[in-house]
Order: C-alpha cells, then sequence, then structure tokens
C-alpha cells in the first residue's frame, strides 16, 4: 500500500470519525481522571484557520494476530491552514491525536499521533509534494517522510522506523 493511501487513509479516518465544528479546547482526561493526555486546542488563527475536535469510540478497531479484538477511543484535534499567493506552500495541517486502545479486560494502551503536514508545489516538477514531520504512529515512524502526493513514491525518509500503532497495542494489550 502507498504512502498516499495511508495518508489519505488517515485523513479518510478523521473524517468518518466524526470531526466537529466545535472550536473550543479539549483536554480529555486519563482513565483515573486526574492527568491530561492532549493538550488544548490551538487557536483559529482570527479565522485563518479551521480547527476540528476529535472524540471518537470505534468499537473492533483492530484485531491482534492471536484473534484479539481491540477497541479504540480517539481524541484531540486538527488544524488545517492553507496558503495562497505567490509561495509554494499549499497547506500546513497539525495532528494532535490521543488513542486510547483496550482489549476486552479494560487494560488501556494510549499512542499519540502528534504531526505536521506540509503541502507544497515542487518549484522545479511542478508537483505537489506532502512532507510529514513528527510521529507517525499509523506508519511506524519518528522523523520526516517526504512523499510525491501524485505518485505515492518516497522521496525521502528519516528517523526510527517502530511497529505501527496496532502493533504495539497488541503487543501491549493481548
Amino acid at each position: 500500500m502507498n504512502l498516499l493511501t495511508l495518508g489519505t487513509g488517515l485523513l479518510g479516518l478523521v473524517s468518518v470519525l466524526g470531526c466537529s465544528d466545535q472550536t473550543g479546547p479539549t483536554t480529555p482526561p486519563s482513565a483515573a481522571g486526574t492527568t491530561t493526555l492532549s493538550t488544548q486546542g490551538p487557536a483559529t488563527g482570527n479565522g485563518k484557520k479551521e480547527v476540528f475536535t476529535i472524540d471518537e469510540d470505534v468499537p473492533a478497531a483492530a484485531t491482534c494476530p492471536n484473534g484479539a479484538e481491540l477497541n479504540l477511543n480517539v481524541q484531540g484535534w486538527i488544524q488545517l491552514r492553507f496558503y495562497s499567493g505567490d509561495n509554494n506552500r499549499v497547506e500546513l495541517d497539525n495532528f494532535h491525536v490521543v488513542h486510547t486502545w483496550s482489549n476486552s479486560g479494560g487494560e488501556t494502551f494510549v499512542d499519540r499521533e502528534i504531526l505536521a503536514e506540509h503541502y507544497y508545489i515542487d518549484k522545479d516538477t511542478g508537483r505537489v509534494i506532502l512532507v510529514f514531520t513528527g510521529k507517525l504512529s499509523f506508519l511506524g515512524i519518528i522523523g520526516k517522510l517526504v512523499v510525491d502526493d501524485a505518485t505515492g513514491d518516497v522521496l525521502f525518509v528519516t528517523g526510527p522506523a517502530l511497529p505501527d500503532h496496532i502493533a504495539l497495542a497488541c503487543a501491549a494489550l493481548t
């Protein structure tokens, strides 16, 4: 599966999970209710940025290799900023999402998706380039990933490769 499909899949998941038009901060409590797992939602930039909050439960979100099903709660925010004018920057998306995986016994595993996505137009080729910077749990990367948006070809990647967040959740909870 190419990275364009995975990136589009992440945005699709966010859409399916029910992005709302709320602009207030979100500070989801931990299971004990005493600590904050996420920062407050970002500023809207006086209307120049779109902010979506997320708080959704996804039952049976993943099936582990041993057959155990894991549920998922997704909380956090996504901030979108669009650019126009003579520069080559098109869009900047910031993600701060907390995934809380749980098994049938009530145990939990918390993973965070904290990253920025930069879309820009390559001045030499005219192609749209997508740059991920941060923790890409769905791909198992902490670092930087550069992808040609049209072809899905990886142009550059740096940072340690880790198991994706489903593999980590399965290892922790089964």
